[in-house]
């Protein structure tokens, strides 16, 4: 079986940073952090696309990722292989910070 169709077991999670630096919305208003996880939120009139980034259910699911504690959708997922929660966090603190000096003067 490729390490990408593997499930989790316990003390892994997925190798995704893509709920830090990426997201769908579809034209339905819907925000999904990838294009395998179901919407976590609509992108109501008025409303800030900030707030829904940085909204409750998107931390949730960047808590999951971190913690290895993940959703059906993250364990489900056919497209990032498994790695440790302590690798992935160093990876998206290295990807924080190469982002934080790329946009600096």
């Amino acid at each position: 079986m490729m390490p990408y169709q593997r499930k989790p077991d316990g003390g892994q999670t997925r190798d995704c940073i893509d709920p830090w630096f990426f997201f769908l919305l579809t034209s339905g208003r819907e925000l999904k952090p990838c294009c395998v996880h179901p919407p976590v939120g609509i992108l109501e009139n008025g409303a800030s696309l900030g707030d829904l980034l940085n909204g409750p259910a998107m931390r949730a699911l960047r808590e999951r990722l971190i913690t290895g504690n993940l959703d059906e959708a993250c364990f489900e997922c056919p497209n990032r292989p498994l790695t440790d929660p302590g690798s992935l966090r160093r990876r998206l603190r290295a990807h924080l910070a190469q982002a934080v000096a790329h946009s600096s003067p």
